[in-house]
């Protein structure tokens, strides 16, 4: 193998981050999509972190969660994607999940610090939609201007699924970095 670069979804940016890591320049760029919380979380979402670990919360924080994924879709595969398949794991599945993104924050500080720990760094794009807020997008572009490797981009599409929901434009965005 030459030369890789993975598209991430999410948290699944912390794998490329450390295939990055592993393997160096042979990890040629990084591409991030909808990764929620690039930037330090707020309190709110370590405390959601922890009720996803408590067996009489999970489900409803679960549903929350679903709830502000899909908001604005009207795409049925992908509400019984979330809702049906995602939903069909149990709450060890999401306690233990949330317990390492809990954990992988405590080690390695948010992503974009994540990212920044890379010597070198790589080539990164972030292409998201949620959070869908002014301070998301500022805190990333004050990141970009003083990371010249860094790129966000805020897209059209609505859900937490960019590459669902706007896949048109996640391939548009891709190429162009890519090339």
């Amino acid at each position: 193998m030459e030369s890789v670069i993975p598209v991430a979804i999410s948290h699944a940016g912390r794998v490329a981050i450390e295939l990055r890591r592993v393997l160096g320049p042979r990890v040629a760029k990084l591409i991030h999509t909808d990764w929620n919380f690039i930037l330090d979380p707020p309190a709110s979402y370590r405390e959601a972190l922890v009720r996803f670990q408590d067996p009489d919360h999970w489900a409803a924080s679960r549903d929350g969660l679903f709830t502000m994924w899909i908001a604005g879709s009207t795409d049925a595969a992908l509400i019984a994607h979330t809702r049906g398949e995602m939903g069909a794991f149990s709450f060890d599945d999401w306690a233990l999940a949330m317990r390492e993104i809990g954990a992988i924050y405590d080690t390695h500080g948010n992503p974009l610090q994540h990212l920044a720990a890379l010597d070198p760094p790589a080539p990164a794009i972030h292409l998201y939609t949620q959070p869908h807020t002014k301070e998301y997008g500022e805190g990333q572009e004050a990141f970009a201007c003083e990371n010249s490797w860094f790129r966000p981009r805020l897209m059209n599409a609505v859900s937490h699924f960019p590459t669902v929901n706007g896949a048109d434009e996640v391939d548009e965005l891709i190429l162009d970095f890519v090339s």
